[in-house]
Protein backbone atom coordinates (compact mmCIF):
# COMPACT_ATOMS: atom_id res chain seq x y z
CA UNK A 1 0.00 0.00 0.00
CA UNK A 2 1.17 3.53 -0.65
CA UNK A 3 0.62 6.27 1.92
CA UNK A 4 3.74 8.35 1.39
CA UNK A 5 3.12 12.02 2.03
CA UNK A 6 -0.46 11.36 3.14
CA UNK A 7 -1.72 11.79 6.67
CA UNK A 8 -5.11 10.85 8.00
CA UNK A 9 -7.20 13.69 9.27
CA UNK A 10 -7.51 13.76 13.04
CA UNK A 11 -10.63 15.55 14.20
CA UNK A 12 -12.65 15.87 17.34
CA UNK A 13 -14.87 12.88 17.83
CA UNK A 14 -18.33 12.89 19.37
CA UNK A 15 -18.91 14.54 22.73
CA UNK A 16 -20.07 11.20 24.10
CA UNK A 17 -20.60 7.69 22.79
CA UNK A 18 -24.10 6.17 22.92
CA UNK A 19 -24.09 2.94 24.92
CA UNK A 20 -25.60 0.97 22.02
CA UNK A 21 -22.45 1.61 19.91
CA UNK A 22 -20.34 -0.60 22.19
CA UNK A 23 -20.58 -4.00 20.57
CA UNK A 24 -18.80 -7.33 20.78
CA UNK A 25 -19.77 -8.30 17.22
CA UNK A 26 -16.64 -6.43 16.03
CA UNK A 27 -13.48 -8.49 16.00
CA UNK A 28 -10.24 -6.51 15.88
CA UNK A 29 -6.56 -7.36 15.97
CA UNK A 30 -4.10 -4.52 16.46
CA UNK A 31 -0.65 -5.21 15.03
CA UNK A 32 1.03 -1.86 15.66
CA UNK A 33 0.27 1.29 17.62
CA UNK A 34 3.19 3.64 17.92
CA UNK A 35 5.59 6.06 16.41
CA UNK A 36 7.66 5.53 13.30
CA UNK A 37 10.62 7.87 13.21
CA UNK A 38 12.10 9.56 10.17
CA UNK A 39 14.94 7.06 10.05
CA UNK A 40 12.48 4.15 9.78
CA UNK A 41 10.48 5.46 6.83
CA UNK A 42 10.83 8.17 4.21
CA UNK A 43 8.21 10.60 5.50
CA UNK A 44 8.62 14.31 6.03
CA UNK A 45 7.36 14.14 9.61
CA UNK A 46 7.38 11.73 12.53
CA UNK A 47 4.18 9.72 12.47
CA UNK A 48 2.02 7.53 14.67
CA UNK A 49 0.81 4.38 12.97
CA UNK A 50 -2.13 2.29 14.09
CA UNK A 51 -2.32 -0.89 12.04
CA UNK A 52 -4.35 -4.06 12.16
CA UNK A 53 -7.50 -5.66 10.87
CA UNK A 54 -11.11 -5.94 11.94
CA UNK A 55 -14.52 -7.06 10.80
CA UNK A 56 -18.14 -7.39 11.91
CA UNK A 57 -19.00 -11.02 12.66
CA UNK A 58 -21.49 -12.68 10.27
CA UNK A 59 -22.21 -9.47 8.33
CA UNK A 60 -21.46 -8.25 4.80
CA UNK A 61 -18.35 -6.26 5.67
CA UNK A 62 -18.43 -4.31 2.40
CA UNK A 63 -21.26 -2.30 3.99
CA UNK A 64 -19.06 -0.81 6.70
CA UNK A 65 -16.88 2.27 6.79
CA UNK A 66 -14.05 2.05 9.27
CA UNK A 67 -12.18 4.61 11.38
CA UNK A 68 -10.12 4.80 14.56
CA UNK A 69 -11.42 6.53 17.67
CA UNK A 70 -8.95 7.68 20.32
CA UNK A 71 -9.95 8.62 23.87
CA UNK A 72 -7.65 10.69 26.07
CA UNK A 73 -7.38 10.50 29.86
CA UNK A 74 -9.99 13.26 30.29
CA UNK A 75 -12.54 11.35 28.17
CA UNK A 76 -12.22 13.54 25.08
CA UNK A 77 -12.71 11.67 21.79
CA UNK A 78 -10.72 12.03 18.57
CA UNK A 79 -11.34 10.33 15.23
CA UNK A 80 -8.89 9.36 12.50
CA UNK A 81 -9.72 8.06 9.06
CA UNK A 82 -7.99 4.87 7.96
CA UNK A 83 -6.56 3.51 4.75
CA UNK A 84 -8.10 0.11 4.01
CA UNK A 85 -5.69 -2.74 3.25
CA UNK A 86 -6.23 -5.93 1.34
CA UNK A 87 -5.66 -8.93 3.65
CA UNK A 88 -5.51 -12.29 1.86
CA UNK A 89 -4.29 -13.88 5.12
CA UNK A 90 -7.53 -12.91 6.89
CA UNK A 91 -9.64 -14.27 4.01
CA UNK A 92 -7.80 -17.60 4.28
CA UNK A 93 -8.29 -18.00 8.03
CA UNK A 94 -11.92 -16.79 8.06
CA UNK A 95 -13.52 -18.19 4.88
CA UNK A 96 -17.05 -18.10 6.35
CA UNK A 97 -16.97 -14.31 6.85
CA UNK A 98 -18.40 -12.21 4.03
CA UNK A 99 -16.33 -9.58 2.18
CA UNK A 100 -13.43 -9.30 4.63
CA UNK A 101 -10.67 -8.93 2.03
CA UNK A 102 -10.42 -5.22 2.88
CA UNK A 103 -10.47 -5.80 6.63
CA UNK A 104 -6.97 -4.39 7.07
CA UNK A 105 -6.48 -0.79 8.13
CA UNK A 106 -3.74 1.76 8.70
CA UNK A 107 -4.17 5.10 10.44
CA UNK A 108 -1.18 7.37 9.85
CA UNK A 109 -1.23 10.41 12.12
CA UNK A 110 1.22 13.30 11.99
CA UNK A 111 2.80 13.36 15.47
CA UNK A 112 2.27 17.14 15.69
CA UNK A 113 -1.52 16.74 15.29
CA UNK A 114 -2.06 14.83 18.54
CA UNK A 115 -1.62 16.43 21.99
CA UNK A 116 0.83 14.70 24.35
CA UNK A 117 -0.81 11.96 26.40
CA UNK A 118 -2.11 8.42 26.36
CA UNK A 119 -5.05 7.42 24.20
CA UNK A 120 -7.21 4.32 24.34
CA UNK A 121 -7.66 2.94 20.82
CA UNK A 122 -11.07 1.89 19.50
CA UNK A 123 -12.22 0.58 16.12
CA UNK A 124 -15.38 2.27 14.81
CA UNK A 125 -17.58 0.66 12.15
CA UNK A 126 -20.37 2.62 10.46
CA UNK A 127 -22.95 0.74 8.37
CA UNK A 128 -23.55 2.56 5.07
CA UNK A 129 -26.96 0.89 4.64
CA UNK A 130 -28.48 1.67 8.04
CA UNK A 131 -27.96 3.85 11.09
CA UNK A 132 -25.96 1.13 12.85
CA UNK A 133 -22.75 2.27 14.53
CA UNK A 134 -20.40 -0.14 16.29
CA UNK A 135 -17.42 0.57 18.54
CA UNK A 136 -14.88 -1.87 19.98
CA UNK A 137 -12.09 -1.21 22.47
CA UNK A 138 -8.89 -2.73 21.07
CA UNK A 139 -7.37 -2.95 24.53
CA UNK A 140 -4.34 -1.02 23.27
CA UNK A 141 -3.00 2.44 24.13
CA UNK A 142 -1.23 4.97 21.90
CA UNK A 143 1.36 7.08 23.72
CA UNK A 144 1.74 10.52 22.13
CA UNK A 145 5.00 12.23 23.07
Amino acid sequence: YETEGCFNNVKRGPQEIPQQWYNDSIYVTLERAGKKLLREVDYAEDSYFIEGWGYVLNQDNSRYEMSIFLQDAQGKWYESDVYRRYRTDVVKILPAQQNIALSGFVAKINAKMLPVGEYKIYLFMKDRCSRQRLLKDTGAVLKAE
